[in-house]
């Protein structure tokens, strides 16, 4: 490839390693000296000591996005799973479904809800009656939940070796 830029990231379909001057952007640490170029194009936004070693973009299970605004140059955002808490689903409430019958008969109410053994859900005394702990109730594991969109995993590298961009900032 005789085309490619130093400091830019191509992705590729057959590789399991990057080709000859090319390095993948698996946010590792390069010596500096090995690689002055990209080193003065990137610096340190993306880690290193700035010594020694600099970092590569990490784009190991990640997508790029465009820098500026709430995204500066190598910020690192976002998770590949989430775990909702209750700030973060939306208000509902969950009706009881109580059966017609008389109080004095346990019974089961229409899709499955049920009234506890010989507790009366209705009466006329001013003592509390508890109700089955099975008639409303929380629900959930709180397991983490994928947070990905439709994605195919292509090998992602850098240029090391090519073309001195024109115009580098």
């Amino acid at each position: 490839m005789a085309d490619q830029y130093i400091g830019e990231i191509r992705y590729f379909t057959y590789l399991r390693g990057a080709p000859s001057g090319w390095l993948l952007c698996d946010g590792s640490t390069p010596s500096v000296q090995d690689y002055q170029e990209l080193f003065a194009l990137l610096g340190t936004t993306y880690g290193g000591d700035g010594q020694n070693t600099f970092g590569l973009p990490d784009l190991r299970g990640r997508v790029a996005i465009g820098a500026g605004g709430s995204y500066p140059l190598g910020n690192v955002t976002g998770s590949e799973t989430v775990q909702l808490n209750s700030n973060q689903i939306p208000a509902h409430q969950h009706a009881i479904v109580a059966s017609l019958g008389p109080a004095e008969s346990p019974g089961t109410a229409p899709n499955g809800e049920f009234f506890a053994n010989n507790v009366p859900i209705y009466t006329l005394s001013t003592t509390a009656t508890a109700m089955s702990d099975q008639m409303i109730g929380s629900t959930g594991q709180g397991l983490p939940h994928e947070n990905c969109a439709p994605t195919q995993a292509l090998q992602v590298c850098i240029c090391a070796e090519g073309v001195w961009p024109a115009n580098p900032n």
